[in-house]
């Protein structure tokens, strides 16, 4: 990996931590609550990965945790309350629901890359819920997401409901996506880098750079989950760097370097 490369990932890496907290203090806190002796709990799994990527990305998650317990365990269900409440302030939250018994507001939860597969908050009748949202802090495109919600239902003396954890797209994201899709860009963009070579002057390859990092910039989108053909890009962009730098063309470089790091 190249210099620019691996201090760009370093940068990535150290700005995710924090988001990623937000996440995993969820999870502990979900975590505590069905573990705790008294409280029955029922669980439902289902979660894929995409193996035709390296690091198998998260392509679709949908837990259900379904619970039921005295009110006397009522605390247990408030510190986990009291957590999605405190994330409301962390950096990847983005929105914030609930609702009281009476109301009939629903949250429909998108739990794939597919945005017609989602599970629904609020069916439960005279139920409450509390629901966050939270950007994936890996996916720079932030077309993605995680959700928690708690909801219940208190009945006499008894508690009943369910903690819910999925990740998918973000439907006004996908929905209001650029058009182009992957085989468009390679053709587009594999065309430039082998006319690149036989550009007569430095204008017309400074245009050329130019063209190239317009065009990462508007195909960004098509790479989510493709990161084999992203380092292909990247790959590249890199060659044509290393070739201008020998040559001082320092605004091509330029161009070339800020099309780098939009893919990265």
């Amino acid at each position: 990996m190249k210099p620019l490369r691996i201090l760009t990932a370093l940068a990535v890496a150290a700005m995710a931590l924090v988001p990623m907290q937000a996440q995993e203090n969820v999870k502990r806190a979900f975590e505590s609550f069905y573990n705790t002796k008294g409280i029955e709990v029922s669980k439902h799994f289902n979660e894929q990965h995409d193996v035709t990527q390296p690091d198998r990305p998260l392509s679709l998650l949908l837990n259900v945790y379904n619970f039921k317990m005295d009110k006397g365990k009522r605390r247990s269900l408030d510190n986990v309350l009291t957590v999605l409440e405190n994330e409301r302030n962390s950096k990847n939250c983005y929105s914030v629901s609930s609702r009281t018994a009476g109301d009939t507001n629903q949250e429909r939860l998108v739990y794939s890359n597919d945005i017609q597969k989602s599970y629904v908050i609020g069916e439960m009748k005279n139920s409450h819920y509390v629901c966050i949202l939270l950007l994936d802090p890996k996916d720079a495109t932030n077309s993605h997401r995680y959700a928690y919600a708690v909801e219940w239902v208190e009945n006499g003396g008894m508690i009943e409901g369910k903690l819910v954890e999925t990740y998918g797209s973000i439907p006004s994201v996908i929905q209001n996506k650029p058009s182009g899709n992957l085989e468009d860009f390679m053709r587009k963009f594999n065309f430039q880098i082998k006319k690149f070579p036989t550009l007569k002057d430095k204008q017309t390859r400074t245009a050329s750079s130019m063209s190239l990092l317009n065009m990462c910039r508007q195909y960004k989108h098509v790479f989510v989950n493709r990161n084999k053909e992203r380092e292909q890009v990247i790959d590249s962009l890199q060659s044509l760097i290393n070739s201008l730098d020998s040559q001082k063309e320092w605004d091509a470089v330029f161009f070339l370097q800020q099309a780098m790091e939009t893919m990265m």
